[in-house]
């Protein structure tokens, strides 16, 4: 016999209309975030202005480090992001 209590989530809450993030409020005060999508693998980087402007972007933080900046990685998805018309604010 299972001494398992079993808890239901309290209902979904979405933040924003824009941004279709799920968090799901649990008991005792914890939080749970759905992460809405991952797209990787080939050619992954060149989707980051559409996804982002897919869950309501306006001003998007692009975080790095020196390694992603020195693959040239963090040059490429700001290009991305002003193609798809957002200016991304970048910290490193």
């Amino acid at each position: 016999m299972s001494t398992r209590t079993h808890v239901e989530a309290l209902p979904v809450v979405h933040p924003s209309p824009r941004a279709p993030v799920e968090a799901v409020q649990w008991p005792r005060g914890m939080t749970k975030y759905l992460v809405p999508e991952i797209v990787f693998g080939a050619g992954a980087l060149d989707e980051i202005g559409h996804a982002a402007r897919r869950l309501g972007a306006v001003r998007p933080l692009l975080v790095t480090d020196a390694g992603v900046r020195a693959a040239g990685w963090s040059a490429q998805a700001q290009e991305h992001l002003r193609a798809a018309g957002l200016q991304a604010t970048v910290w490193s």
